[in-house]
């Protein structure tokens, strides 16, 4: 009896034994995975939206101090050069005008006794009747008045400009963009009140990502024209409010003129690198850009990535997305164009997950 109970003991040991290594021997099976090709993208480097403008835009100001009395132009007219603009109230310039006129009128007055003076005491001196220190004495005078008179025909001149002055006329043909300025309005010299649009190149302006570098070509769309674009100049800081750079470029070869403030799709092309110095400036190659499944993309807190099978594991490259819609996005990686990537259930992969490729 105590025989058959130690060959059963024995019996279930090795039962439990073989049913432990046959479960170590169970493998979780890979993953299933639906992969897709990256391709190549033929979208650009950086799409933006901009703004028509002038190349050459003016302020406008007067360069005097007063009240405006008539503004003769609208916003969005066009001007020729000379054209007046604006008139300041010119009773205080005409005033002004008047006491510099007296002033070199009695400035001139003294002048011409003081060299009557002058001519007298040098006859006077040739018979010894002066001396000749008093004869300098008299000489200095007609110096001084012949400087008071200078003086006052300088500011003769001077109020005579600012009687010109109350009449701003436009510097050259062109648009008048914005106007502030109205009738009966104090401005100071200086004070912006309205921009000039001069006519002649058009350009358009957009506001690149801080960090950005400027590329130096590319493409803009308004309506249904289309146009290439060179870069003409680049902020030389980034605006303190949005830290973005000003960039603008040049539309070269218009079919006819764009409407000044319109906005146009700008497509970008090769960055530009610039070293300190001035005279050096060189291109980069293109950066890669791919076309992957919008399910490829993985974002875990992390920054956005997507899974690539490498030896029949899941394994995550980080990327740069450059733009989304529905279906597809533009990502710039280290991706070259045919690799695999995993388009689907991406959310459950994780590193080094075994995963077994089925078909689209």
């Amino acid at each position: 009896m105590l025989f058959k109970m130690k060959h059963f003991f024995l019996a279930s040991v090795l039962l439990i034994s073989a049913c432990g290594n046959k479960n170590d021997d169970t493998q979780t099976p890979p993953q299933a995975v639906r992969t897709e090709s990256a391709v190549a993208s033929a979208q650009p480097l950086l799409a933006l939206s901009g703004t028509i403008r002038a190349e050459i835009e003016t302020p406008i100001a007067f360069q005097i101090n007063g009240r405006i009395a008539k503004r003769s132009i609208q916003a969005g007219q066009s001007v020729k050069k000379g054209q007046i603009l604006f008139e300041l109230d010119p009773r205080d310039l005409n005033q002004i005008l008047q006491a510099s006129a007296a002033e070199v009128a009695a400035a001139g007055s003294a002048l011409n006794t003081a060299k009557a003076d002058t001519q007298r005491n040098r006859q006077l001196l040739r018979e010894k009747y002066i001396s000749q220190q008093g004869f300098d004495r008299i000489l200095l005078q007609e110096k001084e008045a012949q400087t008071r008179y200078d003086a006052a025909t300088s500011r003769q001149k001077q109020a005579l400009n600012a009687t010109e002055y109350a009449l701003l006329t436009a510097p050259n043909d062109g648009i008048v963009t914005e106007l502030t300025g109205e009738a009966g309005q104090v401005v100071t010299a200086g004070q912006p009140i309205g921009t000039l649009a001069h006519a002649g190149p058009l350009e358009v302006e957009v506001f690149l990502p801080e960090g950005f570098i400027a590329p130096t070509t590319g493409q803009a769309q308004f309506s249904n024209q289309t146009t290439s674009v060179t870069l003409r100049e680049v902020a030389g800081s980034a605006d303190t409010i949005s830290r973005t750079m000003r960039a603008r470029y040049q539309l070269d070869a218009l079919p006819q003129p764009w409407p000044l403030g319109a906005v146009a799709k700008v497509s970008l092309n090769s960055p530009l690198t610039s070293s300190t110095s001035n005279t050096t400036v060189s291109v980069q190659p293109p950066k890669t850009l791919t076309t992957v499944p919008i399910g490829a993309l993985d974002e875990r807190g992390q920054g956005p990535q997507v899974w690539l099978i490498f030896e029949g594991k899941a394994q995550p490259l980080a990327v740069k997305i450059i733009s989304l819609n529905s279906e597809t996005a533009v990502i710039e990686a280290n991706l070259p164009v045919g690799t695999k990537v995993i388009s689907l259930g991406t959310h459950l992969l994780e590193p080094g997950m075994l995963v077994r490729e089925i078909a689209p």
